[in-house]
């Protein structure tokens, strides 16, 4: 679950800044990447447009979030071939594990066994690997050397 809510908060903070650099014209989202980073969802209301707030699944978010942050960024070669690994499977199997955690609908829903354990761990370490892969040459090498 620790995990996830990290997934959640750098999704949040990755999808900001792509709308803040938006906003700059330092990057030009596409409308449909526009309204699917902000989670916003344009409703008729008596003939009227309405914003609303649309959720989308954890983990397709984040990934179409990683998606957008490297084409936009210029870092799809390298994150590419993070995406295609196995890690990606553990990755959508440990969330469907959260999801089971968090909403249980059986006692067996609120139990870890030691092989869903191993693949959160490989779920972890395939997310390490895109972040580093996705941040590497942005954020990773602008920070300043402290001495």
């Amino acid at each position: 679950m620790s995990l996830f809510a990290m997934v959640e908060g750098i999704s949040l903070q990755l999808r900001k800044e792509l709308l803040r650099l938006n906003k700059l014209g330092q990057v030009y989202l596409t409308l449909d990447e526009e309204f699917i980073l902000s989670e916003v969802e344009i409703r008729l209301d008596k003939g009227k447009a309405k914003r609303a707030l649309k959720r989308y699944p954890t983990e397709e978010l984040f990934l179409y979030t990683i998606h957008c942050y490297a084409k936009h960024l210029s870092r799809t070669e390298e994150v590419g071939s993070v995406l295609g690994d196995k890690g990606k499977d553990a990755f959508k199997a440990a969330a469907k594990k959260r999801h089971s955690l968090t909403h249980p609908k059986t006692s067996e829903d609120t139990q870890v066994s030691d092989s869903e354990w191993k693949m959160a761990r490989a779920a972890w370490a395939w997310y390490h690997q895109l972040y580093v892969a996705l941040l590497n040459g942005n954020i990773l090498e602008e920070m300043p050397d402290k001495e």
